[in-house]
């Protein structure tokens, strides 16, 4: 399996699939269609299986180089020859294109967290799916997540973000077990963020960071992060929320890291973005090995 890629992650979240009424025109849009996204870590097939029934369209999305298939698709919609596949999970994204004369093709574009790229799809002939269904090895449960396959692994810069990215998490999950939950309310100064407040500082930035990627938040999170005061909740947090970013990495793969991106205000690309993030890191865990240090905690990986 190849390891590159945007989809599986952040598709499987992907619940819903909505029914649009279907007129005598949709049948002609029923069937599979196949194409090949064109990024810059190599291509990356697609597969789209369109279904017409009584109760509207609706359709799977097929991801054979990730080795996974039956992903629904959140919104189907055919109208004046145009299709469109929405799949809210990856930031409002999907494929919208226009049918060809002959009935034969899709031409249009593969859009996610705000990136587009031009797709063509075609369609398979009835024997051509069938055979493909029959050959085509079960995708086992552990597919899911991609995080778990060794195959799916991050290559290149993403990589590195992650293995540092790492580093700097586990520390910061280390020192907000070791600190006394009687400490979180510790701060230097009046005005300046507590103990507890740094610690969820850097949850919310984490969630916000994802969110920026078009990735649904878990279920369950804080109206008002910096108001949670309990440590098991707030390191519970802290623990979440970089196993969600290492997750949103992963719909990263197939991006041009060098397309522009807004940092807080400030344009740069992708790529500078996550450097900006991973400095933000740098830096709340530097403040909270001073916190820990004020309150006589010692780092663990100090000891």
């Amino acid at each position: 399996m190849k390891a590159r890629l945007v989809l599986v992650l952040t598709l499987l979240v992907a619940s819903l699939t909505i029914a649009l009424p279907v007129t005598a025109a949709d049948d002609s849009i029923a069937g599979t269609w196949e194409g090949t996204l064109s990024t810059p870590q190599g291509d990356l097939r697609i597969v789209f299986k369109i279904q017409a029934a009584d109760e509207g369209l609706t359709a799977t999305l097929d991801s054979p180089d990730q080795g996974a298939s039956g992903i629904p698709v959140d919104q189907v919609s055919f109208e004046d020859g145009k299709v469109k596949l929405g799949i809210a999970a990856i930031g409002d994204g999907g494929f919208e294109g226009t049918l060809a004369d002959d009935g034969m093709t899709l031409d249009g574009n593969w859009s996610q967290s705000g990136m587009s790229m031009p797709l063509q799809l075609t369609r398979k002939a009835a024997d051509e799916a069938t055979e493909e269904a029959t050959s085509s090895p079960a995708v086992s449960d552990s597919t899911s997540d991609p995080a778990s396959d060794p195959a799916s692994e991050p290559t290149g810069f993403l990589a590195e973000f992650l293995a540092i990215d790492e580093i700097y998490g586990g520390k910061m999950i280390d020192l907000a077990k070791a600190i006394p939950e009687d400490k979180y309310s510790w701060r230097p100064a009046e005005g300046v963020r507590s103990i507890s407040e740094a610690i969820m500082h850097a949850v919310s930035t984490n969630f916000f960071a994802v969110q920026a990627l078009g990735v649904a938040l878990p279920e369950g999170l804080p109206d008002d992060y910096e108001g949670v005061t309990d440590k098991d909740r707030a390191v519970e947090l802290l623990e979440q929320s970089f196993a969600t970013i290492r997750q949103a990495s992963l719909t990263m793969a197939a991006l041009d890291l060098s397309q522009p991106a807004n940092l807080g205000g400030r344009q740069t690309t992708i790529r500078g973005a996550i450097l900006g993030h991973v400095e933000h890191h740098g830096e709340h865990l530097g403040q909270l090995i001073a916190y820990a240090r004020s309150v006589g905690v010692t780092p663990p990986w100090s000891q």
